[in-house]
C-alpha cells in the first residue's frame, strides 16, 4: 500500500513522517497515536460503538509484548497508558467496508458524531479509500469536551476549531466517483481550509433522508450493552456512570437533535 505524504497531515498542517508514525504488523498498516490516556479511550470506545455499522477505522490498544514489537520496529519507547493504533483507511479493502453506499457512509458518521458529540468530523479526520469515507478520531466525544452536550453549543461555529458542526454542509454530487481521484482528500482538505466549511458529499438526498432516519432507529433501537463498553474502554467508575447516562440521553433526543443537525447541513445552495 503507497501511503501518500498529503494524507499525512494533522487539521493545523503538521506534518507526519511516514517513517516515525506508520507502523505494519500482519498485513494491516496502522498510524501510531501518543497523546494523552484520555484520548486514548475515547478513541477506542469510539470504534467500539462504531464498529460493524459505521466506516470507523479500527482501532488497537496494544499489551505489553505488541508494544515491544512497535518498539522494536520503531528503535524507540512508547508507554502502554498514552500509545495506540488506528488503522488507516487506505489500507481497507472494499468488501472490509461496513456500507459502500455514500449517502449511508455520511449518513451514520454524521448521527454517530450527534450521538456522540463528536464535532470535529473535517476532512482530516477522515480519509476517501475508491470515493467512500472512512472516519477516525473521537476524541471530543463522550464529555471529551464536555461543553459540546449542549446541542446549541455543539452547532455552534469556531474557525479556531475545526470540524465545529456549526460549519458542517451536505454537497451533492453526480456519482462518487467523483472523489475517487487520487488526490481527492488533498483537494477537500484545501477546500475545507480555504471556505471554513466542512463538506460532506453525498448523491441523492432522498437517500440520504433515508439513511438519516434509518441510523437513528437503529441506534435508539438495538442492545448496545454500553456499561460493558464503556468499562472495556478503560474509563474509571465514575466516568462510566457519566458517560452512560450521556449516551443513554443523546440517545432519547436524537430525532430532535438531528432536526437541528439538518438545518445546518443544508445551508446555502451546495447542491447539484
Amino acid at each position: 500500500m503507497e501511503i501518500k505524504q498529503e494524507d499525512l497531515y494533522d487539521a493545523h498542517g503538521n506534518k507526519y513522517e511516514t517513517s516515525e508514525y506508520i507502523f505494519t504488523f500482519k498485513g494491516k498498516h496502522w498510524f501510531i497515536k501518543v497523546k494523552n490516556e484520555d484520548e486514548k479511550k475515547r478513541d477506542y470506545l469510539g470504534y467500539l460503538l462504531g464498529k460493524g455499522w459505521c466506516n470507523i477505522a479500527e482501532v488497537k490498544i496494544p499489551d505489553k509484548e505488541l508494544l515491544k514489537i512497535i518498539e522494536k520496529d520503531k528503535n524507540r519507547e512508547f508507554n502502554l497508558k498514552n500509545t495506540w493504533l488506528v488503522r488507516l483507511g487506505q489500507d481497507y479493502e472494499k468488501e472490509e467496508l461496513a456500507t459502500k453506499n455514500l449517502n449511508k457512509a455520511v449518513a451514520t458518521e454524521l448521527i454517530f458524531s450527534l450521538w456522540i458529540r463528536r464535532r470535529d468530523t473535517h476532512a482530516h479526520n477522515r480519509i476517501y479509500n475508491n470515493g467512500i469515507p472512512i472516519f477516525f478520531d473521537h476524541q471530543t466525544g463522550f464529555l471529551g469536551e464536555e461543553s459540546l452536550s449542549d446541542i446549541n453549543y455543539f452547532f455552534t461555529k469556531n474557525k479556531n476549531k475545526p470540524g465545529r458542526a456549526g460549519t458542517w454542509r451536505i454537497k451533492e454530487i453526480s456519482n462518487h466517483s467523483e472523489l475517487k481521484n487520487k488526490v481527492i482528500n488533498k483537494r477537500i482538505r484545501k477546500k475545507e481550509k480555504d471556505k471554513t466549511l466542512t463538506f460532506h458529499y453525498i448523491t441523492d438526498i432522498k437517500d440520504f433522508e433515508k439513511q438519516l432516519n434509518n441510523t437513528i432507529n437503529y441506534i435508539q433501537n438495538i442492545d448496545w450493552n454500553l456499561r460493558t463498553k464503556i468499562k472495556k474502554a478503560g474509563f474509571s467508575n465514575s466516568e462510566q456512570k457519566e458517560i452512560y447516562k450521556f449516551l443513554k440521553n443523546n440517545m432519547r433526543s436524537l430525532k430532535k437533535d438531528t432536526q437541528r443537525m439538518k438545518k445546518v447541513l443544508y445551508q446555502q445552495c451546495y447542491y447539484r
